[in-house]
């Protein structure tokens, strides 16, 4: 049990430093005080403390080292197609690098230039930049020029190509996820299995790797004990390869290396060393989901035997599988955005057996013989049960859930399991039935009534605006992106998460793209009441939240006919430009010489053909807010606009740095 609470610890510290919402960390300081208490009462104390300093020192370290200035040398940790991750002393760094051949383990020089990370995110999408700060990676090298020190010598890639290269698309998507670990977005099969919420199911997991070990290392048992161990080693040994991105395959195969060792003679103590083993190798492991997730299920498996120890064999088998459908349901609303898919864990048994055949079929195919013509056949029959699986996918449209939501659930299921071990059956029964019943009611608008927002949503280069105001919710544009559905992948999870169920208006600025894309998208899948496009609709109330458009002018252009909008709201004023011009701003400061702001929404992106001096120095609003896209191709913001409104005192607030930005007034 020692090393289980070093582990504990550890991963503690590790989080306490990394750091994130308020609501995590009290999630967090509730985490540390059952593990405090269960240490102590278990005389495992000093192991938990120790892995909490060693944690907390090791995060806080790593923080504090700087970047430094090439060249950049290390090892790459992990790839995509077009990017791998460099591993350097101190630091580590994400490098673009279009259809290149690098795999994990080659050591490289990269020469360039060292620079923040500047990717775009978007309101509920999958956060790139979120994704590599789990990996450590504090930089992005801009025009690198790679030199090769040392390459690993399977090199995979060239042999996966000259193999797989000739298979139907469907089968080539479904070899390169489940056998290598890469998924092509852009395959009409991935995107199936994504709206089904079953990419895991495609993919080289720990599950998949050690369910093969184990099938093809079975027969040896017929010679012998000892016959089947080698046997089980080896091929681990052979496969890892293929999966050495994956933490999960990479647990399986440490705790196979170390069983049969009298030192780790029971799973837990197993499964703790290889835990705190692989944070040794890279405590960044400790923030990633693979990892999380894995080491979560098995722990909570472990501890669960003894209660599953008094049923039936049958009783034992269907008890594990709901155990493991309640551990998966967080990660199941997480990666949908919101969206729970009732049928997801039985689509996902159903897929196992022609997941395990592709996974077989491409391991014959690598190293011996290439049977193209039975994975043709085995792709485009996933493909097509793909598609009918989605003709019935029952989804409930939950909000997103948040990291501190996660860690809650997974506190809640372990303190059950507790009560349950000491025989607090009706105890662990009243805990999960309020859970239950707090959070259904945590899903009605309750929120919308107690308080009122303006929320400047991510929405990457374009403006989207949502106010609530007793209730009732006007959204103010709506973005645009030309590779993907802004409404469905941005908008709506973002509505759900403010427990927003339908719109009194939307309110289009003018029509340009990056404000009035999503509106047809929107329209077409969200109760919307009635569409404000012209000066001739304002004012309009938003129950008795009066918002007027100071630009009726009637100038002809998309930008100087751009709506301007103005409200008051818990004593602040606003001030939202669209994407009006310097001369509109003339006009405007001309016509209301009062005119008040304390929270204006710059114009046109934070272009220098808005926010003039003159219109700045009359408003001298408090904050000013920023819609815009990292590393945009118009330079917006421009560096005049940033020092006007820096010269003004102004607090400049960015979507590109802080992802969406909400200003929140109670009972107003």
């Amino acid at each position: 049990m020692g090393r289980f609470f070093a582990l504990i610890g550890a991963m503690t510290g590790l989080f306490l430093v990394k750091g994130g919402s308020l609501a995590f960390y009290l999630a967090l300081l509730l985490a540390f005080f059952l593990a405090l208490g269960l240490a102590i009462s278990s005389k495992r104390l000093k192991p938990f403390l120790l892995g909490l300093a060693i944690g907390g020192l090791v995060a806080l370290g790593y923080h504090f080292l700087p970047v430094g200035e090439g060249p950049f040398r290390g090892v790459v940790i992990k790839t995509g197609e077009n990017y791998f991750l460099l591993s350097g002393i101190g630091s580590r760094y994400y490098v673009y690098a279009a259809n290149h051949s690098y795999q994990v383990g080659d050591f490289l020089t990269a020469e360039g230039y060292a620079s923040e990370l500047r990717i775009t995110s978007y309101e509920s999408r999958f956060d790139f930049a979120a994704y590599l700060s789990n990996y450590g990676v504090k930089a992005e090298i801009s025009g690198a020029k790679i030199s090769e020190n040392f390459l690993f010598p399977l090199r995979i890639k060239p042999r996966r190509d000259a193999v797989f290269s000739s298979l139907s698309p469907s089968a080539y998507s479904a070899v390169l996820a489940i056998f290598f670990n890469s998924k092509d977005y852009d395959s009409s099969l991935i995107a199936s299995a994504d709206e089904l919420n079953l990419l895991f199911v495609l993919s080289s997991s720990g599950f998949l790797y050690g369910g093969v070990v184990r099938l093809l290392s079975k027969p040896f048992a017929a010679i012998s004990k000892k016959a089947q161990r080698i046997a089980e080693i080896s091929i681990a040994s052979l496969l890892i390869p293929f999966a050495i991105g994956k933490i999960g395959a990479i647990r399986v195969y440490l705790c196979l290396l170390i069983k049969g060792n009298r030192r780790f003679s029971d799973y837990l103590s197993r499964l703790s060393f290889v835990g705190l083993l692989l944070l040794a190798i890279d405590f960044h492991f400790a923030y990633q989901s693979g990892y999380l997730l894995g080491f979560l299920i098995a722990f909570l498996f472990c501890f669960s035997r003894p209660f599953f120890s008094s049923f039936s064999s049958k009783g034992r088998k269907w008890g594990g599988k709901l155990l493991l459908f309640s551990l998966t349901i967080p990660s199941g609303i997480y990666f949908a955005t919101g969206g729970f898919h009732l049928l997801s864990p039985l689509y996902a048994t159903l897929l196992s057996p022609l997941v395990l055949l592709i996974y077989l079929l491409s391991l014959f195919s690598f190293f011996l013989f290439p049977l193209t013509g039975p994975l043709d056949w085995v792709g485009s029959a996933l493909e097509w049960i793909l598609a009918n699986f989605n003709k019935v996918n029952p989804t409930i449209p939950l909000p997103p859930i948040s990291s501190a939501g996660i860690l809650f659930y997974y506190l809640l299921l372990i303190i059950c399991f507790m009560l349950l071990e000491f025989g607090l059956s009706h105890k662990s029964a009243f805990i999960g039935t309020s859970f239950l019943v707090i959070y259904l009611l945590s899903l009605l608008p309750l929120q919308g009534y107690v308080c009122s927002s303006v929320a400047f949503i991510n929405v990457g280069q374009g403006d989207s605006i949502l106010l609530v105001h007793h209730g009732k919710a006007l959204l103010v544009d709506t973005g645009g992106s030309l590779s993907f559905d802004m409404a469905s992948e941005v908008l709506l999870p973002y509505f759900r998460k403010r427990r927003v169920y339908s719109l009194e208006a939307l309110a289009l600025t003018h029509a340009d793209f990056d404000h009035s894309g999503a509106k047809e998208s929107l329209l077409a899948s969200f109760p919307v009441k009635q569409v404000l496009d012209s000066p001739a609709d304002f004012p309009f109330y938003l129950d008795d939240l009066r918002i007027d458009n100071l630009n009726d002018y009637g100038v002809a252009g998309e930008n100087e006919s751009s709506l301007v909008l103005s409200f008051s709201l818990g004593g602040d004023d606003y001030l939202l430009m669209g994407d009006a011009t310097s001369d509109i701003e003339e006009r405007i400061i001309a016509d209301h010489p009062d005119l008040s702001c304390d929270i204006l929404k710059v114009g046109h992106h934070g272009s220098d053909t808005s926010s003039s001096k003159s219109f700045l120095l009359a408003l001298r609003p408090e904050v000013a807010v920023i819609s815009v896209g990292a590393a945009n191709s118009y330079g917006h913001p421009d560096e005049s606009v940033i020092r006007r409104l820096e010269g003004i005192g102004a607090e400049i607030r960015r979507t590109d740095m802080e992802g969406t930005i909400a200003f929140t007034y109670f009972a107003v």
